[in-house]
């Protein structure tokens, strides 16, 4: 993937990793109100409940290895932004990040929209 698209992507990316973070927290709590209904039975080893158990808890493992997916697209673009200077950070954070167009972003900073292609052209 590359660095524009996990800029165009950050916010996006932002709120699946809340997402993802509010999934766990629902599995979570299930998992933890699971009982077992009964003992296990000499020779049975789990009961009903265990396996829902075990359900949650892969679910849980699976969603947090997206999540890191998912944040280290956000570090490489936050460790992009660090590396541009002040002013191509403020241009490429509000035209790439927050989806302002070119014309908007010319208007607010008495300037054109050409320059603010350019000055994210050089920036990426």
């Amino acid at each position: 993937m590359s660095i524009k698209t996990d800029l165009y992507c950050y916010k996006r990316n932002l709120r699946k990793i809340r997402d993802y973070q509010d999934q766990i927290e629902v599995l979570a709590t299930r998992a933890a109100k699971m009982t077992r209904s009964f003992e296990p039975k000499e020779g049975q080893t789990s009961s009903p409940d265990g396996s829902r158990l075990e359900e949650c808890v892969c679910k849980i493992i699976e969603i947090e290895g997206k999540i890191k997916i998912v944040q280290r697209r956000i570090e490489r673009a936050d460790n992009f932004l660090d590396t541009l200077k002040p002013y191509q950070r403020y241009i490429v954070k509000l035209c790439i990040v927050d989806h302002i167009p070119y014309e908007n972003v010319a208007k607010m900073n008495k300037t054109t929209a050409q320059n603010i292609q350019k000055i994210i052209n050089n920036a990426l």
